[in-house]
Parts: structure tokens; C-alpha cells; sequence
């Protein structure tokens, strides 16, 4: 995937969303397969989606939200190995918008949550259960022929070849070695068919 400019192509990452319900175990599978993709030396970054309302981590009282509250479309906070940027808006970004942020280099973004239900991605389903399938796909607005792959806490110490409902959708433990490296191949097969 490519996105046009004046006269700049920038290629796009390839979007990975875990999603599931809560406590469902997405955290554990974008560490894993955060974990595997970097080993394998591709460049990685990620999205945390939260559905609360807005995260101050600038701090009532401190300088930068006080450079914010001032007026400040953008604050950033430069620390011993560490950049951190605030940028406030009336909205939430979008995904073209979001894109900005990262490194150029970024070949895969692994969301925590769907950042944008129209965008190309790849998603792997989260469960709680097995049993949470219809309520995930439900409560989450996924069609079930979108799901890649199925991991999280019901897919802790199983091994299946797919789940009930979604026929053909591997299963993939992400605590365990083998599994997550076979995530992680399903994911760069998906993402660059031709490699």
C-alpha cells in the first residue's frame, strides 16, 4: 500500500488489529506478536484504542499542561530518552492522521482495538471464551469473514485447528513459542503475499 503526496509515495504499514472484549487477552497477543515481528527485524509500532473519554498524561499543575491549557495546539516534553508529544483535538484523529505519527519505516502497526473499521487490516479476534464469539463479532461490528486468525485467553493451552463458527480461522496460543511464530508467519504471508 502506497499513499500519494505532492511528490513523496510513502508506503503504508501493514494494520494488524487485535480486538476482543475486555480482559480477553488482546495486551498479551500485540506483545507477543509485537515481540516476534521485531525479532524478525521488521520495524513496529503500535496503537492502544481506549473507549473512555479523554487521558490527561500531563498532569494537572505541570508545565505542559499548562502550555496546553494555554492554548498550545501541540506540547512536546523532551526527557532523558524519551520524546513524549500532546496534541489535544475535538475529535479523535483519523487513521490518515494517526499515520503521520509514526516512523516512515514502520512496516507493521499492531492495534490494541480497530483504529478504523475502513481501513485495510488484518484482524485477530480476542475471546474470553469460545463461547464469546457471537458477542465479540457483535458488540465489535466484525463480519466474521474479516477474522485472520484467533487467539487471546481462550486460546491459552489449546490447540485448535479453527473455532466453531469460523470455519478455517487458525487458532494460535500467544504464550506459547511455536504458536506465536506461526502468527507471525500468517500475518507477513497475509501482509506481503508475494515475499
Amino acid at each position: 500500500m502506497t499513499q500519494s503526496g505532492a511528490d513523496l509515495v510513502t508506503p503504508l504499514p501493514c494494520i494488524v488489529s487485535i480486538v476482543g472484549l475486555k480482559k480477553s487477552g488482546k495486551t498479551t497477543a500485540v506483545t507477543a506478536l509485537l515481540e516476534e515481528l521485531r525479532s524478525r527485524g521488521h520495524h513496529v509500532s503500535t496503537i492502544k484504542k481506549m473507549e473512555h473519554a479523554a487521558l490527561f498524561l500531563d498532569q494537572e499543575g505541570t508545565d505542559t499542561r499548562l502550555h496546553a491549557d494555554a492554548g498550545a495546539d501541540v506540547v512536546v516534553a523532551l526527557l532523558a530518552g524519551q520524546t513524549v508529544r500532546f496534541e489535544r483535538s475535538g475529535q479523535a484523529g483519523s487513521l490518515s492522521d494517526i499515520l503521520r505519527l509514526f516512523p516512515r519505516d514502520t512496516a507493521f502497526l499492531v492495534c490494541e482495538g480497530m483504529v478504523d473499521s475502513r481501513a485495510p487490516q488484518l484482524i485477530v479476534l480476542c475471546l474470553r471464551s469460545m463461547d464469546d464469539l457471537a458477542e465479540t463479532l457483535e458488540v465489535r461490528g466484525i463480519q466474521p469473514g474479516s477474522v485472520l486468525a484467533v487467539s487471546g485467553a481462550a486460546a491459552a493451552g489449546t490447540v485448535r485447528e479453527s473455532v466453531p463458527g469460523l470455519p478455517g480461522v487458525p487458532v494460535f496460543d500467544p504464550a506459547d513459542a511455536a504458536q506465536r511464530r506461526a502468527l507471525a508467519d500468517l500475518v507477513i504471508k497475509k501482509a506481503y503475499p508475494g515475499a
